[in-house]
Formats: C-alpha cells, sequence, structure tokens
C-alpha cells in the first residue's frame, strides 16, 4: 500500500497420524514439520484475481512436503478464515442459522464449535436479523459497545485509576444522568435524598 511495507508471511505443514482419544485434536509428530517463511504480502496485486507469490511460494511448499500423498489435509489460514467468516455472516443477515448450524456439524467433534451449535439450535427463532433488519430494528451489539466505551472506559480506565466499588458506581450514576439528560432530576432527587436525611 501507500506506506510500503511488507509483512513476513509464514507457512508450517505437519504431519498427524492419528487423533488424540479424549479430546479429538490431531496428534502431530514433532519431526514431521516444515516451517517457510518469507517477506511479502500476501494478497494479488491490485485485486487482480491471480495468486500473489507467496501465494505460489505456499503451493510449491506444501508440495514439496508431500500434500499431494496426503489422504487428508486441513489449511488454516487467517484469509481463509476472513472469507468463511463473511460467508457465515450472511447467511446469518439472511436468517439462515440452519446453513451456519449444518456447516458447522463437520466439525462438533472441539467442545466449542459443539457449545457454538448448542446455543444457534436453542436461539435459531431469536437469530432472524433478515426480519429485525425489515422491521427496523438494531441486529448488532455497537450502540451498547459505544455506549460502555464513551461511560464506563473513558472515565474509569486509564493509568493510575482505581475505583471502589461504590465510587465506581456513583461516578458511572453520574455520567448516565448527563448522558440521559436527566441532571435536573437527580439534583431534584438529591435535594430530596439530603432533606429526608
Amino acid at each position: 500500500g501507500a506506506a510500503k511495507t511488507r509483512e513476513a508471511k509464514a507457512v508450517v505443514c505437519r504431519e498427524a497420524d492419528s487423533l488424540d482419544p479424549k479430546t479429538g485434536e490431531p496428534r502431530k509428530d514433532c519431526n514431521s514439520g516444515a516451517v517457510g517463511v518469507r517477506i511479502d504480502s500476501a494478497q494479488a496485486v491490485n485485486g487482480a484475481g491471480r495468486a500473489s507469490e507467496f501465494a505460489a511460494c505456499l503451493e510449491q511448499f506444501a508440495h514439496r512436503n508431500g500434500v499431494l500423498a496426503a489422504e487428508e489435509v486441513a489449511v488454516l489460514s487467517d484469509g481463509k478464515r476472513e472469507a468463511w467468516m463473511e460467508r457465515i455472516r450472511k447467511q446469518l443477515d439472511a436468517g439462515r442459522v440452519d446453513l451456519i448450524v449444518a456447516a458447522l456439524k463437520r466439525h462438533r467433534r472441539f467442545e466449542a464449535v459443539a457449545a457454538c451449535i448448542r446455543t444457534c439450535e436453542a436461539n435459531m427463532d431469536r437469530m432472524r436479523c433478515d426480519l429485525c433488519r425489515r422491521r427496523g430494528l438494531p441486529v448488532g451489539s455497537g450502540i451498547v459497545e459505544s455506549a460502555c466505551k464513551r461511560i464506563v472506559g473513558s472515565r474509569l480506565k486509564g493509568a493510575g485509576r482505581h475505583w471502589s466499588k461504590a465510587g465506581a458506581n456513583a461516578v458511572l450514576a453520574i455520567r448516565c444522568c448527563l448522558e440521559n439528560r436527566r441532571w435536573p432530576d437527580f439534583l431534584d432527587w438529591r435535594d430530596c435524598s439530603a432533606a429526608a436525611a
């Protein structure tokens, strides 16, 4: 890009001959690994649709390390993960949680994936982003995250700041009153509380 910087891209090939009977994770032979590193960009040049130099080197590296003779190949890649997540996001936006669950079921031997499947199946009727959008309802947590950052994070977090629970709650109550434009109500409540005491 404009910064003219590069990244160190790394690839690791490992052979797994068996699965751990307890976890289902592949068992890796410590002596079977091969590592390749190259300073490059993994993206195609100017979105040309052709593979980058790194992708070509990766293919050669995999062939040299026996990928064609492997019974089964698993590829973990952050770029592929982004493409996969984009597909899942589109399915979620379309209200097709059933397709997401079907895609996840191939990996259900992992407890985290199995838990995700259970959550999706139990909440399928609530995960209808398509219906919410048609009705003009929000489907993301951005509003809440923004409020946490603006009201909580900007005031309570920071170097050298220490709070008691009561002090933090009091400051947050005041900040919420200000954010909600209810400062006069807070002052009225405070005056009434002081008079009653």
